[in-house]
C-alpha cells in the first residue's frame, strides 16, 4: 500500500508538480470480510490501522502528502457514537459536516472558495449530477454481501 500511495504520488508530480495530496481514512466500518473466519470488528480495525500506518508513512516523507482525521473525528470516543445512525454503519450528516466544516477550516483557504451560488452553471452539469447518482445508488460489494 505504501508502495502504491508513493507511486501515485510520484505520477501525480509529474502532471503538476505543485498539487498538495490529502489522504484520509474512512470512518465507515467494514461489514463483512473476506475471511470466514474472520470477525468484522477485528478486519476492520485491523483494515483501518492498516490504511492510516500507509497515509502516515507516506505523509512523513512528502510535504506535499498530509493527513487530514475524518476518522478520528468521527469514531473518537469523545463523540460517543453520536456522528453514527442508529444501524452503527453510516455516518449522519452531522457527522460529515463537522468533518467537512474542519477540512475547510484547516485544509483549504475558505475565504478563497465561492458559495455555490456563485459558481455558475455549466452545460454539462446535467450529465455530471446524472452519472453521480448513478455512482451513488451503486452497492458496494460489502452492502451485498449483507444482504444475502
Amino acid at each position: 500500500m505504501i508502495a502504491d500511495l508513493t507511486a501515485f504520488r510520484q505520477a501525480l508530480s509529474e502532471v503538476n508538480p505543485e498539487a498538495e495530496i490529502v489522504f484520509t481514512v474512512s470512518p465507515v466500518p467494514l461489514v463483512a470480510t473476506a475471511q470466514p473466519d474472520e470477525n468484522v470488528l477485528s478486519a476492520t480495525t485491523y483494515s483501518k490501522s492498516v490504511l492510516r500506518v500507509a497515509a502516515e508513512t507516506v505523509r512523513r516523507r512528502f510535504a506535499n502528502v498530509h493527513y487530514f482525521p475524518s476518522y478520528e473525528i468521527i469514531t473518537g470516543a469523545f463523540n460517543r457514537g453520536t456522528y453514527f445512525a442508529p444501524d452503527l454503519r453510516n455516518v449522519v450528516e452531522d457527522g460529515v459536516s463537522h468533518v467537512m466544516r474542519l477540512f475547510m477550516q484547516h485544509a483549504t483557504d475558505a475565504s478563497s472558495v465561492p458559495p455555490a451560488s456563485a459558481i455558475p452553471r455549466g452545460a454539462n452539469d446535467d450529465e455530471h449530477l446524472e452519472v453521480a447518482t448513478r455512482i451513488v445508488e451503486v452497492e458496494c460489494d460489502e452492502v451485498a454481501l449483507d444482504k444475502r
